[in-house]
Parts: structure tokens; C-alpha cells; sequence
């Protein structure tokens, strides 16, 4: 079983400021995720309710996050990366108002992942 961590105590507000219905739906496969069920992040099988993963690209160098996404009106997004120490770390959460990429949400994911890998090195973790 991963630990599960949020990078910050804004990242833990922004997660629960997510409406309880598809906070629910995310959950569900958080929990498949952080599980010993041997559900890797890219399989698709446990993403059901409307939930769909994707390896995000772009971010950067080495950067490892899967995004999991609710579409609709209004569209939800919750970003985590599981790379590290059995941990599982939720980065971002928010609801997406923008066609294209929302490069600011992006930059704080970006922001958060340096976030989360000097968290792992203060725990004497070389990552």
C-alpha cells in the first residue's frame, strides 16, 4: 500500500474544495493507485465513472505525473505522481475553465513536483 501525501497543505484545501460526487470518482482510483492491487497508473480498466488518466508530457525533463480528469461543465482535474518511496502525492487539484492547456496550472504542478522531491530528500530519499 502507498502512503499517501499532498505536497502541501493548499494542495490538501484545493483537493476538498472539489465538489463530494467527483472527489468520490477520483477516490476511486486513488485508491486503486495507492492500493495493493497492482493497478499500475496507466491502466485504464479502474478509471471508470467518467474518469480518465493520462501521463502528462511537457513538464519538464524527468518529470513524472499522471493527470486524472472529470469532463464536463464544469471539468475537474487532480495531478499526482507516484515515482517515489511507495508514495503516492497528490500535486494539484482544480477545476478547468480553459479549451486549450492551462498553462498556470501547469507551472504550479511543475512548482509543486520540486516541492515534493525536496519533501522526499529531507526524508533521505535520493530522488
Amino acid at each position: 500500500m502507498k502512503e499517501f501525501h499532498f505536497v502541501s497543505e493548499r494542495a490538501c484545501r484545493e483537493y476538498l474544495e472539489i465538489p463530494q460526487h467527483e472527489r468520490d470518482q477520483f477516490g476511486v482510483t486513488l485508491n486503486a493507485v495507492a492500493g495493493d492491487q497492482g493497478v499500475l497508473p496507466e491502466d485504464e480498466y479502474y478509471t471508470g465513472d467518467g474518469v480518465t488518466s493520462k501521463s502528462l508530457k511537457g513538464l519538464g525533463k524527468g518529470v513524472s505525473v499522471i493527470q486524472l480528469s472529470i469532463n464536463g461543465s464544469p471539468a475537474y482535474r487532480v495531478v499526482y505522481c507516484v515515482r517515489f518511496a511507495n508514495r503516492l502525492y497528490l500535486l494539484h487539484s482544480w477545476v478547468k475553465t480553459t479549451n486549450g492547456v492551462d498553462r498556470p496550472a501547469m507551472e504550479l504542478v511543475k512548482a509543486r513536483y520540486k516541492a515534493m522531491l525536496e519533501d522526499l530528500r529531507r526524508d533521505g530519499y535520493k530522488v
